[in-house]
């Protein structure tokens, strides 16, 4: 995570103990994202496959303020044990940019 704003918005991003959406709902901050990327990327945990790789689904997105100013910088990885690739027909992994 990147990010250039506020103190409310430093402080609710630098929160690692509270999820990024339930950080920044809890601060009352207004903040729009505008999605970069989607795709595969590698869990950097165990266990992994046979080639020692952990698929994994990613997204990478900008929050912006009111006035579509940009605020951070986020990539997120999702861990496949609670997000498998393939899971759903709308797996955010067939977007890759």
């Amino acid at each position: 995570v990147f990010f250039d704003g506020t103190d409310e918005v430093t402080n609710a991003l630098a929160n690692t103990r509270i999820p990024i959406g339930r950080a920044v709902r809890a601060s009352n901050l207004v903040l729009g994202r505008r999605i970069i990327a989607t795709g595969v990327s590698i869990w950097p945990t165990s266990p992994p496959d046979e080639a020692g790789h952990r698929p994994c689904a990613f997204k990478e997105y900008v929050l912006q303020d009111n006035a579509l100013t940009p605020v951070a910088y986020l990539h997120e990885r999702f861990s496949p044990d609670h997000a498998p690739l393939g899971a759903s027909d709308d797996d955010p992994t067939g977007d890759q940019r």
